[in-house]
C-alpha cells in the first residue's frame, strides 16, 4: 500500500518503486511541457540526467509561481505558463545520499518566452530536441508519460491546478 496523498494525487499514475521500509519525503513538484513551432521539447542536462524545466513548489507559491521561478533557474528564460494537463506520484530515490522522496507531480504546458541569461543554477543546460529523441533519452518515466499525454493532446481529469 502506498503511503496516503493529499487530494487530487490519491487516484493517479503511480512511478518507481515504492519500499514500505524507506522513510519517503513527500514534495510536491511542477514540470512544464515546452514544445516548439519546429516540434521541438527544452529538456535540462544536470547531473548527467535529462529532465524537463521545474521542480518543487516552495512555501506560499503556486504551482504556476514555482514554474515562472524555475524557468528563470535551470534554463534562463522566461516560461508562459499555460494549463495544468497531468497528475502523477513519482516514488524517487536519489542516488547522491539525499533521502527519498514521494514527490507529488503537476505537469503543465508552457511556452518559451524570452531569454534572461544563463541559468543560475549551476550545471544546469537547457536543450531544444526533436520530441521523438527527448522522448528517447529523458531520464525519469513520469516525464516521458506526461510529455506523451502532451504530444497527443490528452489529459486527466484535474481539480485546482494552483
Amino acid at each position: 500500500m502506498f503511503p496516503p496523498a493529499t487530494p487530487p494525487f490519491d487516484d493517479v499514475p503511480v512511478f518507481g518503486t515504492f519500499d514500505p521500509a524507506r522513510s519517503w519525503r513527500d514534495r510536491h513538484v511542477v514540470y512544464a511541457v515546452v514544445v516548439d513551432d519546429a516540434g521541438r521539447l527544452l529538456v535540462v542536462d544536470h547531473a548527467q540526467q535529462r529532465l524537463l524545466p521545474g521542480g518543487g513548489i516552495n512555501a506560499g507559491e503556486t504551482a504556476a509561481e514555482a514554474l515562472l521561478r524555475e524557468g528563470l533557474e535551470e534554463v534562463g528564460q522566461q516560461l508562459e505558463v499555460g494549463r495544468e494537463f497531468g497528475l502523477a506520484r513519482h516514488f524517487f530515490d536519489p542516488d547522491d545520499g539525499a533521502p527519498p522522496r514521494h514527490k507529488l507531480c503537476r505537469y503543465r504546458q508552457a511556452t518559451a518566452g524570452a531569454v534572461v541569461g544563463p541559468p543560475s543554477e549551476p550545471d544546469h543546460v537547457p536543450l531544444w530536441l526533436p520530441v521523438d529523441r527527448a522522448l528517447s533519452t529523458l531520464t525519469h518515466a513520469v516525464d516521458r508519460w506526461a510529455v506523451s499525454l502532451h504530444v497527443t493532446g490528452t489529459s486527466q481529469p484535474l481539480g485546482d491546478d494552483g
